[in-house]
């Protein structure tokens, strides 16, 4: 985790699964907690499933709800684009939570 004045960026590698999802859920909101703009970067994953997508969907949520801001490292890794389209979290326009700006997962959403 780097931190930078109320910004941080959170690295994630291995497997991104139900497996890890406790420790991972322990990160992310350690990460909620420190800052006001997140951005996840997931380039050295090696797995990702359904329980991880679902994890920073509900973190967006919360930080959109709180006024914050979290994003994903862009470009988008063949493997997390496969995961997600596979999950059906693949998105053409935002969800009805996330009102101020793109939804992680709408092409062009991650920073």
């Amino acid at each position: 985790m780097r931190e930078e004045k109320n910004s941080t960026r959170l690295s994630f590698d291995g497997e991104l699964t139900v497996a890890h999802a406790t420790v991972l859920k322990r990160e992310i909101v350690e990460s909620l907690q420190t800052g006001d703009n997140i951005e996840l970067d997931i380039d050295q994953a090696t797995k990702v499933d359904l329980s991880f997508l679902q994890l920073i969907c509900s973190a967006h949520r919360t930080m959109c709800k709180d006024g914050k801001v979290l994003t994903l490292k862009k470009p988008f890794d063949p493997l997390f684009l496969q995961a997600i389209q596979e999950a059906g979290f693949d998105r053409i326009k935002n969800c009805r939570f996330h009102t101020t700006g793109e939804c992680l997962f709408v092409e062009g959403g991650a920073k």
